[in-house]
């Protein structure tokens, strides 16, 4: 164990993350058609982070109760435009004196659903953004633990590169290239070569 990052605590766990850069560009073709999305990633290089697992935990707090004043505010933006959607034979009276039931059910629902999202996320992924945080990196940059047992499928204990990419903001090829060191840290040096290398995806919208 080393220093915590944040609070100096000696319980610090030590972490590898990838630092990479995102850009992301939206183009609309001169003839029309779809917009194109295009995201560019660029590893930046490997990062050793300590963060103690109580910086990690206060972390996953905050963002697990920043999900009630998210709700709250959809909820009446949602509950705000249904009132604008033309149905036939609409009761607007009926549905505004229904509010008080629905509305709690409605922000219970989106409650839920914000809570599927964080409160199964490992510590690691708070810990990538108090790290990212506290070294003054830039907002369009993100870190991937190098942590092999976020991204293992159960049924026969391979890498998956769909866990990888739902977990992280990642989405381009160097996901794959992460793999080996993700697999085994002593394959980091593997990474170096893949430094300020761009690789680019695009889609449309």
């Amino acid at each position: 164990m080393s220093a915590c990052i944040r609070c100096g605590s000696a319980a610090g766990e030590e972490y590898r993350f990838a630092h990479v850069e995102t850009n992301t560009l939206f183009e609309n073709p001169k003839g029309g058609g779809k917009q194109k999305k295009t995201v560019t990633e660029k590893l930046l290089g490997v990062a050793h982070v300590s963060v103690c697992s109580s910086c990690a935990w206060r972390a996953k707090i905050r963002a697990i109760l920043l999900t009630i004043p998210i709700t709250l505010v959809m909820t009446l933006v949602l509950s705000f435009f249904s009132l604008f959607k033309a149905r036939p034979n609409r009761d607007i009276r009926k549905e505004v004196a229904s509010a008080p039931i629905v509305l709690p059910m409605v922000a219970g629902i989106l409650w839920v659903i914000g809570l599927s999202i964080y409160v199964p996320r490992p510590l690691a992924f708070y810990a990538a953004e108090i790290a990212r945080k506290d070294k003054g990196w830039a907002k369009n940059t993100f870190l991937v633990p190098l942590d092999a047992r976020y991204y293992t499928r159960r049924k026969d204990g391979e890498i998956s590169l769909a866990k990888l990419m739902d977990k992280t903001p990642i989405q381009t090829e160097l996901s794959q290239k992460l793999v080996p060191a993700i697999l085994d840290e002593n394959r980091e040096a593997e990474l170096e070569p893949l430094i300020g290398q761009e690789f680019i995806l695009v889609k449309d919208r």
